[in-house]
This record gives C-alpha cells, structure tokens and sequence, in this order.
C-alpha cells in the first residue's frame, strides 16, 4: 500500500478533525461544571463585554452546554453546521473578550485560531464519513 494514498483522502482529514475537536470541545464543557458555581461565574463574566453583567453563572452553565451538545453535534457529524455554528458563538465572546481583558496576541490566539478553524468548517462541512455525509 502506498503509504501516500491516505493523504489524498479530504473526508478522513476531515474525520480525524471532526473527532478530535469535537471531543476537544465536549471535555472542555465538561470541565466547566466540573469546576462548579467559581468557574461557571467567572466564565459567565465574559459576556460583561456586550453589556451583559447579570446572570455569570447561567452564561457561564450556557457556554459549557453549548461545548459540549456542539462538540457531540461535530464528533458525530449529525446536524454538524447547527453544532459548529454553535461553537462559533462562544468563540466570538471569548475572543472579544479576551482580546479587550489583555490584547496580547498570545492571551486571544487560541480562541481566535479556533475560530478560523470552525469558521472554515462551516463552510466546507462534515465530510462523507458522517452521519450528515457532507
């Protein structure tokens, strides 16, 4: 077999994509319960920056299910552009916020990569080894 086959098939890239930051994202949103009432708070603080300053813990609680029902919804590849549009929401408060708390390229740069990728893949979709087949 030749080993550079494997590299000319775009619907395993993006499976192998789909399963790592879909369970990227559900162990982030579990994290956030896990971390209980202080880290859904202080998560829920982000979206002071749009004038938004009560409720931390329910916004906190609202980001954490969003990762983690987005990153079944991408891991699965079932209704998967409802589920990265999803993800997409709570990458734009957390870039916005971030980059206003500390405008530091290195503060807001994972937030910000991580939109261009969902960003892109909104665009080009689940690929064929889905549920939604592309």
């Amino acid at each position: 077999m030749n080993i550079g086959a494997i590299f000319k098939k775009p619907d395993f890239g993006l499976l192998a994509m789909r399963l790592i930051l879909g369970a990227s994202f559900i162990t982030h949103g579990v994290l956030k319960f896990m971390g209980g009432t202080p880290v859904l708070e202080q998560v829920g603080k982000a979206v002071g920056v749009f004038g938004i300053h009560e409720f931390p813990v329910f916004f906190g609680g609202m980001a954490g299910l969003v990762e983690i029902l987005g990153g079944i919804l991408v891991f699965l590849g079932y209704k998967f552009r409802f589920g990265v549009a999803a993800i997409l929401l709570v990458l734009i408060v957390a870039v916005y916020s971030t980059f206003l708390a500390t405008p530091s390229f290195m503060q807001f740069a994972w937030p910000l990569e991580m939109f261009a990728v969902f960003f892109g893949l909104l665009f080009i979709g689940p690929g064929k080894y889905s549920i939604d087949k592309g």
